[in-house]
Parts: structure tokens; sequence; C-alpha cells
């Protein structure tokens, strides 16, 4: 190998060891409840919905559970809270038997029924771009009435199989939740992948099923070809440049 040639080799080695490295991207951190929105739907990669249709803002709480979520709350009726989704404002203010243990200032709550009145309600979040992503949390029952009643929590992507079940009825309030598991392995999704927990009633009942859901999901893009790639690629370009013409020169020297 020529002196030139060796020159032009050991600096290619040199750039591509230097600027080929991918950049580390950073994770993005989205909280259901940092995040809310009482005036946006879908709100950035959350989105309220019962099936496909998105849950429509109302700004009247229509039951005892008024003075913990004077915001209002999403849902598809303004006399009911049947497939709703809600923010609590203000801890412990609901009317008795709902109580502290129930409703915590700052946590999402979303009240179901049987499907003949309401229906499943699904909190979605779409994947911004291809990346990976963990996620935790927890839910509860917050509705400490009479009866079998609770609610399910089941966690698909692209309404495929279940990645997470968890249920939650009476006894288990904010300080006995039931914690999110299987999220700590990540998953890989390309942009406008669907992650969906769906909320539902565990057995039929006359009024709205309220329960807690704290979920957060850590995001990792993939990594965009870095700036400094780019760079490297014109610097060996111009480097090339030089050592040909010193090349050419020393021929006709």
């Amino acid at each position: 190998m020529s002196a030139t040639r060796f020159g032009l080799f050991s600096l290619c080695l040199m750039a591509a060891c230097t600027f080929a490295a991918p950049a580390k991207a950073a994770i993005i951190v989205y909280d259901l409840g940092l995040d809310f929105s009482n005036t946006l739907n879908p709100n950035g990669v959350w989105s309220f919905t019962r099936g496909s249709t998105l849950l429509t803002h109302f700004p009247v709480v229509p039951t005892s559970l008024a003075p913990a979520v004077a915001n209002g709350y999403w849902g598809t009726d303004a006399s009911n809270l049947n497939s709703s989704v809600m923010l609590s404002t203000a801890g412990g203010s609901a009317v008795p038997p709902l109580t502290n243990f129930d409703f915590i200032a700052g946590e999402v709550l979303v009240g179901t029924t049987d499907a003949s009145t309401g229906g499943p309600v699904d909190i979605r979040w779409t994947a911004p771009s291809n990346g990976t992503f963990t996620y935790s949390g927890w839910v509860w029952y917050a509705d400490p009435t009479a009866g079998p009643f609770g609610n399910s929590f089941d966690i698909s992507i692209n309404n495929g199989p279940s990645i997470e079940f968890l249920t939650a009825s009476l006894g288990q309030d904010f300080f006995n939740s039931v914690p999110m598991l299987n999220g700590l392995v990540p998953f890989a999704v390309t942009a406008g992948d669907v992650v969906t927990l769906t909320v539902s009633p565990l057995v039929p009942a006359p009024t709205p099923l309220i329960g807690g859901v704290s979920w957060t999901i850590d995001f990792t893009p993939v990594p965009e070809p870095s700036s400094w790639l780019l760079l490297g690629v014109g610097l060996i370009a111009l480097a090339s440049h030089g050592l040909r013409r010193r090349a050419s020169r020393s021929a006709r020297g």
C-alpha cells in the first residue's frame, strides 16, 4: 500500500471512530397525570376514547364526585360519568362515603359502567417516533360502595395481545393499589404505534365505577444520524481530495 493510500486509509479509520458513533438518545418521560389537559384531546401523545370515538369535555360533574374534580371530565354524556376520564383536583373533597383513600389531588380517575349504558374507556399513548419504551404505575378502585364491583385494566399495543392485565376492586384503594409489573423490559415501537390502557367494569353495574390510574411511560427514541457524522464525511472527502492532489503533483515532478 502506498504512503498516500495508507494515509487516506488511516484518516478514514480515525474519522469513522471519531464521528460515526451514534448519539445517545435521551429518555422522554410521559406522565399521564402531569400531562393531563382539560382542553385538548388528543393532548400530544395522549388521547381518551371510547372505542375509536374521542371523548368530549364537560365542565360540570353531575355526581357527588364533583368537589374532587372541579375542572370537569372527558366523557360521552353531560349527565353522568359513564365512560369518562378526569383529574382529581382536591384530595378528600368528594361527598361521603367517598374518602381521602379514594381521591388524591393530581391523580387520574376513570369512570366505567356496563356495556349497555357506558362501556370500556381507552387511555391511549401514541409513539411520536421509532424507539423503545418502558412503563410503570399502579391502579386502584376509587368507589367504596357495596357489591362485587371493580374495574379491569388491560394494556396492549396496536390492539394486540395483552401485555399486562390488572384488576382492582373493594379494598384496593389508592393506598392499597395494584402495581404494574410487566413494563420493566423495553418494548419496541414505530412512529404511530398505539399503546392502549383499556379500563372496563368487572361486573355490570347500575352506576359508573370509578377507578384510578397512575401511568408513566419512559420513551427512548431511535437516535438520529449525528451531525458529527456528516461533518466527518465532509472532512474525509476534503482529505481525500487533498491527498489526490499531492499524489498528482508528485507524479508530475
